[in-house]
């Protein structure tokens, strides 16, 4: 899995955790925290074109038409 890593706090607590050793779902779910929080912060600087086009959003399906 890819993440965009927004902010250097979260590389750091990346590579701080894993030193540590600490592994499970708790961990997972503070990283994605942290990496959310990084990504929030980049937005932030960004114009709302950028913000926009970046929250995930459920794709219409085709509609096919039926004869």
């Amino acid at each position: 899995m890819h993440v965009a890593i927004g902010d250097i706090r979260s590389i750091t607590l990346r590579n701080k955790l894993k030193r540590m050793g600490l592994e499970g779902e708790h961990i997972d779910d503070l990283i994605s925290l942290v990496d959310e929080i990084g990504i929030q912060k980049s937005l932030n600087d960004m114009p709302l074109g950028v913000r926009y086009s970046t929250v995930k959003a459920e794709k219409n399906k085709p509609k096919i038409w039926k004869g």
